[in-house]
């Protein structure tokens, strides 16, 4: 009798905050490539193995999905472009931007993010209304095979990872060289 109150308390206020417009974090599995892509891009960039989680769908003018927003370590963001896997923007330091909002989110490029509120554009950050039509720039990118960029870049990776550099301390200094040439001859001689 319990359980059964319960599931329906649940039930009912799942359908509540799904009436009140409350948007609930995307499935990840939906974003495998994107995921794949964030983690070898992070690496690539010299920041080893990251948690991403929490996705977060970002649409177009056109009202197509452009983007997904996804955490990174529970404390930064990564935004990969869903047709082509371009990386606009991502912060290890800065919370995701779209973690606590409700409304469907229209992202514009970099820095670029609205909302559409009662049928109207609104800049997310200054909340003041924009007129959609005025805006020159539309962030929309064509589609391309993912998992060939995939595979090249891991490629890539491993030819970085795979790259031989010695460490080490000299002995003696330098040599001192001066002539009667210029610095920059010099220079070169060192």
């Amino acid at each position: 009798m319990r359980k059964r109150l319960i599931s329906t308390i649940l039930v009912w206020a799942m359908m509540f905050l799904s009436a009140n417009g409350v948007v609930f974090a995307e499935n990840i599995s939906e974003f495998k490539d994107e995921v794949a892509y964030a983690k070898l891009f992070l690496q690539v960039q010299g920041y080893g193995e990251n948690s991403i989680s929490n996705p977060v769908k970002l649409y177009n003018f056109d009202e197509e999905v452009e983007a997904v927003c996804f955490t990174v370590n529970n404390s930064g963001y990564i935004i990969i472009n869903v047709n082509d896997l371009e990386v606009p923007e991502y912060a290890l330091e800065v919370a995701n931007p779209f973690s606590d909002e409700k409304e469907r989110i229209i992202y514009n490029g970099p820095l670029a993010y609205y909302i559409k509120e009662n049928g109207k554009i609104k800049n997310l950050k200054t909340k003041a209304t924009v007129n959609g039509k005025a805006i020159a720039f539309k962030y929309k990118r064509e589609k391309i095979d993912k998992k060939k960029k995939i595979t090249e870049t891991e490629t890539l990776t491993i030819s970085l990872q795979s790259t031989f550099y010695e460490t080490g301390s000299l002995n003696n200094t330098l040599r001192t060289f001066a002539s009667s040439h210029f610095c920059g001859v010099d220079g070169s001689a060192i």
